[in-house]
């Protein structure tokens, strides 16, 4: 190969790099820290910062209890954003909390591409990304623009799979050692962030090792290169492990596999996340149906399964596991969420990119061999003769589909409560139609050019620029609340005042954990059920007066207090923060509005009392705003 034809190639390779890094790395970054904490991440966050605060790094606190360890998870996640804030690396702020989220996400992205570009090339790996990036959940349900644990573990998954699949096919020494050892750091960083969680990575490992050929043969000619991964392995992870169970006793195991594990599988440690088996199946179905990204992550697996059987080729088979195992595994269990699907997207959206790639550029693909002229049999099965019938068949449907809409209007199948299919134009219908005509008349070749368009129509690339147009929106409330009255505080420490601390008069169903981090520093007495004295001394003594959060029923029955006795005293302001919240501690997939109202959420609001009032009282349903000037001459 002349030293020309290497150059276009770098060259070319660094354009689809550069391609992904500002389609989809770089969007994670954009107004990271615009939203405030939510509840998950509010707990995350407390554990960084009490590991700042208190210098204890083998033992965050738990949120709402700083004498309370945190042993739900290992600590790995708090220590990669704990160092860098210490150092003053990143900034101790909302973006600094989700700084490390985007990080590893974007280098999963990276790795995603990566999986794409070695299955069938760039196109692959970039219409990959474009499909995983529509489902809108990954990147505002507890995602990869959040402190929370997803992204260490989607990237777990991918970056693990990549080093195995690239150790298969290494062909020196030194490149397999490498490989190995990446593969056992991202299986100890999903370990040390979500624990069990990446269990699965593992057995996907060892499921396609056994359907490939000498897959299994390599790994025992290459025992020792495994026994020392997995001593690294097992010297990464014990140390911490070790320490907690002497220090915290029974605890680690109480919570850590009694509750958020077994109890997680066999039963429910929220009754909410309590789900019937075919919850991510459904969900999933119900993301991609409408935007034609079902169809082609389906057309993408039947063909990559062609593959596997033809060739036995690893990186089909791995992605077939990678998705069906996990999925089938984790539908046995009871709770269910949509972000445990997360790792398991990826697969997903890589047979989608296949498809893409097959369609465009069939030479390289068993849909090639399918739609050839000639008159051999693809695999023995299937005649060259039978293809063009079936093409003709789907012509005439989807011509009919076109029509049907034309005459009747939007076209709806379901089975149950699944909706299977719908057409609601003729647009969609009428461009297959013409595609699996040129399919039948002329042959592949020239039907690319209508293949293109239908591409553009079914990519859903609208939702793609809408996920990204959300991320300017500004979601924070708490944050001006908890500066104003910090304000006032101070204020008031510094001319005398009192500085009685905030009254918080929720039931624990009403309790939010960005509740206790925004405003724990304005003192947190949590008085539950609280008596109509106390809560009268804090609106309208003068000297005790305090912010209060209070749930709305009991707000409620202030406002008709007041209405039924004029008498009373002035009316505090009401209320600078007004957020809904839901019934129970499950905020996702509900309201990620800050302030959103829906059926069945409990709207929490913040009274502000005597000077409390200077920090106003915006609409609790309008434009979120920023913390107020203070006037007041301190």
């Amino acid at each position: 190969m002349s030293d020309r034809r290497i150059r276009m190639g770098g060259w070319r390779s660094m354009l689809w790099l550069a391609l992904v890094v500002v389609l989809f790395c770089l969007p994670l970054f954009v107004r990271l820290g615009e939203k405030d904490l939510n509840n998950d991440e509010a707990i995350y966050s407390y554990a960084v910062d009490s590991i700042l605060e208190t210098g204890d790094w083998l033992n965050p606190r738990l949120s709402p209890s700083p004498d309370t360890p945190f042993v739900e998870k290992p600590p790995l996640k708090f220590w990669l954003i704990a160092l860098p804030m210490r150092l003053g690396l990143i900034p101790h702020s909302e973006f600094g909390f989700r700084f490390w989220d985007a990080l590893l996400g974007s280098v999963a992205f990276l790795y995603v591409f990566a999986l794409g570009r070695r299955m069938a090339g760039p196109l692959c790996g970039l219409s990959a990304l474009f499909i995983l990036c529509t489902f809108s959940p990954l990147w505002f349900v507890h995602g990869l623009r959040d402190n929370v644990m997803e992204a260490p573990l989607i990237l777990a998954y991918c970056g693990g799979i990549f080093h195995f699949l690239a150790w298969a096919a290494a062909i020196d020494s030194r490149s397999r050692r490498v490989h190995a050892v990446a593969v056992g750091l991202f299986f100890v960083l999903g370990f040390m962030t979500k624990f069990v969680a990446v269990f699965f990575l593992p057995m996907i490992l060892i499921a396609t090792s056994l359907v490939v050929p000498a897959g299994l043969a390599n790994i025992r000619r290459q025992w020792r290169l495994w026994g020392g991964v997995a001593a690294l392995v097992v010297a990464l992870i014990v140390p911490w492990f070790a320490y907690e169970a002497v220090h915290s006793g029974r605890l680690l195991w109480d919570v850590m596999v009694g509750q958020h594990v077994v109890r997680r599988l066999t039963g429910t440690l929220i009754a909410e996340h309590l789900q019937p088996w075919n919850f991510y199946i459904s969900d999933l179905i119900s993301w991609t149906r409408g935007s034609g990204l079902l169809w082609l992550a389906a057309g993408g697996a039947l063909l990559i399964t062609a593959r596997s059987v033809r060739e036995r080729s690893p990186e089909g088979i791995s992605v077939l596991v990678w998705f069906a195992l996990p999925l089938m595994l984790i539908s046995a269990g009871t709770s269910k969420l949509v972000y445990y699907m997360y790792p398991f997207l990826p697969p997903f959206a890589l047979a989608g990119g296949y498809f893409v790639c097959a369609l465009l550029e069939p030479s390289r693909f068993p849909v090639d061999w399918l739609i050839t002229a000639r008159g051999d049999r693809w695999a023995g099965l299937i005649s060259p003769r039978a293809l063009r019938f079936a093409f003709a068949t789907l012509c005439v449907v989807s011509a009919a589909m076109a029509v049907s809409a034309l005459i009747y209007g939007p076209v709806e199948i379901r089975v149950g409560t699944v909706r299977i299919f719908r057409n609601q134009g003729i647009m969609r219908p009428a461009v297959f139609a013409i595609v699996f005509g040129f399919l039948v008349a002329r042959g592949l070749t020239v039907a690319r050019p209508a293949l293109a368009i239908m591409l553009l129509m079914i990519v859903p690339f609208p939702l793609y620029r809408a996920n990204l147009s959300s991320f300017g929106v500004e979601q924070h409330s708490l944050r001006p609340a908890r500066d104003c009255v910090l304000a006032v505080r101070d204020g008031e420490r510094r001319v005398g005042g009192a500085t009685p601390p905030m009254l918080v008069a929720l039931p624990p169903g009403y309790f939010n954990h960005a509740f206790y981090f925004y405003l724990r520093n304005a003192g947190f007495e949590w008085i539950d059920p609280v008596s109509d004295a106390t809560l009268s001394e804090a609106l309208h003594r003068a000297g005790l007066q305090r912010p209060i959060l209070l749930p709305f029923e009991r707000y409620v029955d202030l406002v008709e207090a007041r209405a039924r006795v004029p008498a009373l005293p002035p009316s505090p302001a009401l209320s600078t923060w007004a957020g809904a919240m839901p019934a129970v501690d499950d905020w996702f997939g509900r309201a990620q509005a800050i302030g959103a109202v829906d059926t069945g959420l409990a709207t929490v609001h913040l009274l502000l009392p005597g000077p409390y009032a200077l920090c106003g009282n915006p609409p609790a349903l309008g434009p979120l705003m920023p913390a107020p000037r203070l006037t007041r001459p301190w």
